[in-house]
């Protein structure tokens, strides 16, 4: 039984950490900062995308002497930030250092010129170097990351804590504002294509193309296959999308799916894993299959019925920072 246990359990996290697929572990809220063009954008081999952009201006701070005025690769992991929440920063105040940034490259704090403060991060996406913005809430938040930053050894041992307020005086000398102008573009992407996906057309002479949007950009053109055949569009042609919910049978069939390739994931990681651990491979395979399968059918069920919500229009061209989706209906 015990063995059978040890199997199981094995299986579960091989399956679980192949299906885990690593983002940005938490979404800042939205901002009130300047104008966005929302555009039709290539994503390399993942297809194409909606994405909003935006030109973003301010002045460099200076945190702390300790990073000076950029946090490099080497400092984001020496001081375990931008990983997501971890043991050293998870009972800390400090949202902006539990976040997770896949490709990070490097990271400057700026103050705008309505006052606000941010951190600009730079990754990598899809081979490209990209910039976004994350706001921090207010100037005590960067006296804290100060704190965190020069007491981090002391944090790590357990003998040192921030409190809510921080203890830095306001008067001291760091954190630092200078008047280094820092200006950079912004890429947020709101609707990407990865996969086949009914949808709508709107062109800038009144004609409308529906059909099945394929993931292919090539020459500033989309593919869209409709009943006749497979057309061509220039994007510099389009005014607006409209991407089609899903009817509900393709969300069962998008579920059974789902639940046939945890049927097939589950069995194949219970055989390793029985087999590592010497247990019954057939029964543990078994087991392993069943569970994953209705894992694998409940997500796949929760994943289609999400699309059956309705369609959503994406018009082409300036845009609020706070339109973070379309129009749905």
């Amino acid at each position: 039984m015990f063995m059978k246990s040890v199997s199981i359990f094995t299986a579960f996290c091989l399956t679980f950490s192949s299906l885990v697929v690593t983002g940005w572990a938490k979404d800042e809220e939205e901002d009130d900062g300047p104008q966005a063009i929302r555009m039709i954008a290539p994503q390399g081999d993942e297809g194409w995308a909606i994405v909003d952009v935006r030109t973003i201006e301010g002045k460099t701070v200076v945190v702390s002497p300790v990073v000076g005025s950029e946090i490099s690769f080497e400092e984001k992991n020496r001081f375990g930030i931008f990983n997501g929440p971890n043991e050293f920063n998870r009972r800390i105040d400090i949202p902006i250092l539990k976040i997770g940034v896949t490709g990070f490259q490097s990271a400057m704090f700026m103050k705008h010129e309505n006052g606000r403060i941010s951190l600009k991060v730079d990754y990598s996406s899809f081979g490209k170097k990209e910039s976004r913005m994350i706001r921090i809430r207010d100037e005590d938040d960067l006296r804290k990351i100060r704190e965190y930053l020069e007491h981090f050894s002391e944090i790590q041992k357990g003998e040192y804590t921030i409190s809510k307020t921080s203890e830095e005086l306001e008067e001291a000398e760091f954190p630092k504002f200078t008047d280094d102008k820092i200006s950079f573009e912004e890429r947020r992407m709101r609707f990407p294509i990865r996969f086949r996906t009914r949808g709508k057309i709107y062109l800038n002479d009144g004609e409308e193309v529906e059909g099945e949007l394929l993931p292919v950009y090539e020459d500033e053109q989309l593919l869209i296959e409709t009943d006749l055949d497979t057309r061509r569009v220039s994007v510099a042609q389009i005014e607006r999308l409209r991407f089609l919910g899903e009817r509900g049978s393709a969300a069962m069939e998008r579920a059974l799916l789902s639940g046939l390739g945890g049927v097939a994931t589950g069995a194949l990681t219970g055989a390793l894993a029985a087999w590592q651990a010497d247990a019954d491979v057939k029964r543990v395979a078994l087991w392993a299959g069943i569970i994953f399968g209705g894992i694998g059918f409940v997500t796949g069920l929760l994943t289609g019925a999400r699309s059956t919500r309705g369609s959503e229009d994406y018009v082409l061209g300036p845009v609020s920072p706070n339109d973070r989706r379309g129009n749905r209906d």
